[in-house]
C-alpha cells in the first residue's frame, strides 16, 4: 500500500511547484528544489501519520524472512537508507518532469502563437528551459557544508542514540549522489568540448553510476571541480 502512495507522491506532488514557479519565470533549479521540497514534506507527513497509527512505512516494505536472509546485509542496508533513497528519487523524478513539462507547454504555446490563437494560456510567460547539465555547478559553500554534515554524521552514528538510525549511510548516499551529479556535469562539459555526442556521454555516465569504482571516480571528479573550478576556468579561458 505504502509503495503505491509513495510512487503517487513522487509523480504528482512536484507538478504544482513546476506549474506555479515555472510560469512565473523562476529559475529551473529553484523550481526543482521547490518540487523536491513539496515531495519531502508529503513523505514526512506520510511517515509521521503511519507512525502515529502504530505502523512503519519501512516495515511494510520488508520482504518475507526467508528472502531477507538470502539478501542479508544488502537488504538491511537498503531498508536503513530508505530516506536517502527517496530523497534521491525525488530529485531525479522532479528534474525530468520539469524538462518534459517545459518542452510540452512551451511547444504548445509556440504553436498557438504561430497560429494566431489566444486562449490566455499561450500569453503566459514560457517556462525557462533547464540549463545544460554541463553548466551545473554547486555553490562554493556546498563543499564546506557537506564536509561539516558528514563529520557530524560520523560522530553521531557512533552514539547510542543514532547508531540504529543508519544516519551515516543516509548522509553518505545523499552527498555522494550530489557530488556524482557534479562529476557527471564535468564529464558532459569535457565531452562537449571534444565534440563527443551526448548519447555516448550519457551512456558512459550511466555505466559509471552502475559501478562502485565509477561512482567513486565521479564523486572525486565532482569534488575536484568544486574546489578548483575546472569548468569555470575553461569557460573564462574560451571567453
Amino acid at each position: 500500500m505504502y509503495a503505491g502512495i509513495i510512487s503517487a507522491i513522487m509523480i504528482i506532488m512536484p507538478l504544482p511547484a513546476i506549474f506555479f514557479f515555472g510560469r512565473r519565470g523562476v529559475q529551473p533549479y529553484a523550481t526543482v528544489t521547490a518540487g523536491v521540497t513539496t515531495v519531502l514534506a508529503c513523505l514526512f507527513l506520510l511517515f509521521a501519520s503511519a507512525a502515529a497509527t502504530g505502523h512503519s512505512v519501512a516495515e511494510s516494505m520488508e520482504l518475507p524472512e526467508a528472502q531477507a536472509e538470502v539478501l542479508g546485509d544488502v537488504y538491511r542496508y537498503a531498508i536503513a537508507t530508505l530516506p536517502a533513497t527517496l530523497f534521491v528519487m525525488a530529485i531525479i523524478v522532479t528534474y525530468f518532469e520539469y524538462i518534459i513539462i517545459a518542452k510540452i507547454l512551451n511547444g504548445s504555446a509556440a504553436r498557438k502563437a504561430g497560429a494566431g490563437a489566444d486562449d490566455g494560456f499561450s500569453a503566459l510567460a514560457p517556462i525557462p528551459q533547464m540549463p545544460k547539465i554541463s553548466r551545473f555547478t554547486l555553490p562554493p559553500s556546498a563543499l564546506t557544508g557537506c564536509l561539516v554534515v558528514i563529520l557530524l554524521s560520523w560522530g553521531l552514528s557512533g552514539t547510542d542514540t543514532f547508531n540504529g538510525l543508519a544516519l551515516n549511510g543516509n548522509v553518505n548516499i545523499v552527498f555522494e549522489f550530489i557530488f556524482c551529479i557534479q562529476g557527471i556535469s564535468v564529464l558532459f562539459f569535457l565531452g562537449e568540448s571534444k565534440r563527443v555526442s551526448k548519447p555516448v556521454i550519457a551512456v558512459t555516465s550511466v555505466i559509471l553510476l552502475g559501478l562502485s569504482l565509477g561512482q567513486t571516480l565521479l564523486f572525486l571528479l565532482g569534488i575536484f571541480d568544486l574546489i578548483f573550478g575546472v569548468k569555470d576556468r575553461r569557460i573564462r579561458f574560451r571567453g
